[in-house]
């Protein structure tokens, strides 16, 4: 697969971001983006529901047992039409990196979550997934923003997103998601495209790179401009095709 590590330590800022360093800001933190491809179904609400399972997990290992911090995230992440999952933590007692490694080392802990579930369990997540999505809205202004969404910017028009979805929800399995997983965001999945953004406090010092041959590892804000000029981009996202 494909690494991508950006860091953010004093020693490699610029001196535009050194003039606003807060030097008593005691936090290092992590987002680690697993890319999953375009926004499109089945892979969109495949993503959306190992994000339901997982997460529990996430906080009760990361947070509560291993106590790297209060802020643990596990959330789907959306960019302009394409979709991911991300972990984000934030700890005052352990640098950027090492973050980093306890959520690898969570993650592979994640095809024994999914194959422990039983079908009743699944089930459950299954429908809270679909409750979400066909919850009604509750005031004008929801229902005008979601159809504002399907316009601006990207004119995807899939006014009947939220019914679109539950429909795909439905024929998901336990092994439709175990096989997404093993095949998309396993560490030794050669499609697997990991992004690792790391911001490391003053008091914590910048580790050497990791050894890994296929990690790219970005220190500076030259080297991330020149590594994002090199980029290939998604399509834009598509309109809804109509009958």
């Amino acid at each position: 697969g494909k690494e991508v590590i950006l860091r953010q330590h004093p020693s490699c800022s610029h001196e535009l971001h050194l003039r606003h360093h807060n030097a008593d800001d005691a936090n290092s933190a992590v987002e680690v983006y697993l890319q999953a491809g375009m926004d499109v179904r089945p892979t969109s609400v495949i993503v959306e529901l190992i994000a339901q399972i997982v997460h529990k997990a996430a906080e009760q290992q990361l947070r509560t047992v291993e106590q790297l911090g209060y802020i643990v995230w596990c959330t789907v992440r959306v960019d302009v039409g394409v979709i991911g999952l991300r972990f984000i933590i934030q700890s005052s007692n352990h640098n950027a990196a090492h973050l980093d490694e306890r959520i690898e080392a969570f993650l592979d802990t994640v095809p024994d979550i999914l194959s422990s579930l039983t079908q009743e369990e699944f089930d459950d997540y299954q429908q809270a997934l679909l409750d979400i999505k066909l919850e009604k809205d509750k005031k004008l202004r929801e229902e005008s923003s979601r159809y504002w969404a399907e316009i601006v910017p990207y004119g995807t028009y899939d006014f009947e997103r939220d019914q679109r979805d539950a429909k795909a929800i439905e024929a998901l399995s336990k092994q439709t998601l175990s096989n997404f997983w093993r095949e998309t965001f396993a560490r030794e999945s050669p499609n697997r495209r990991k992004l690792s953004s790391q911001v490391f406090a003053a008091h914590h010092a910048l580790p050497p790179p990791p050894p890994r041959v296929n990690a790219v590892v970005l220190d500076t804000l030259e080297e991330q401009h020149r590594f994002k000029r090199s980029l290939c981009a998604f399509p834009t996202p598509d309109s809804v095709k109509r009958n």
